[in-house]
């Protein structure tokens, strides 16, 4: 099994770390692998983005979302 990190500024918007996370997908999936993505709180929002925002479906295996606010958070209407 072979796990990455990939560094997520979670200061920036949705589009911006979308496009951060699809490039480490497409990278992984020249090797010849689909993803297993894990994104937590906003990592989860930036993650699910990606996904579609990219038409990554074929790329990645499944996504888990933990305590991701997909609602919306009271934090995040400043």
């Amino acid at each position: 099994m072979d796990v990455r990190k990939v560094p997520l500024n979670t200061d920036v918007g949705v589009e911006k770390n979308a496009a951060v996370i699809r490039d480490k997908i497409l990278e992984v999936s020249k090797e010849g692998h689909q993803c297993i993505v894990i994104g937590h709180s906003k990592g989860g929002v930036d993650a699910a983005a990606a996904i579609a925002m990219y038409d990554l479906y074929d790329h990645v295996f499944c996504l888990v979302c933990m305590q991701a606010p997909f609602g919306g958070t009271p934090m995040s209407g400043d």
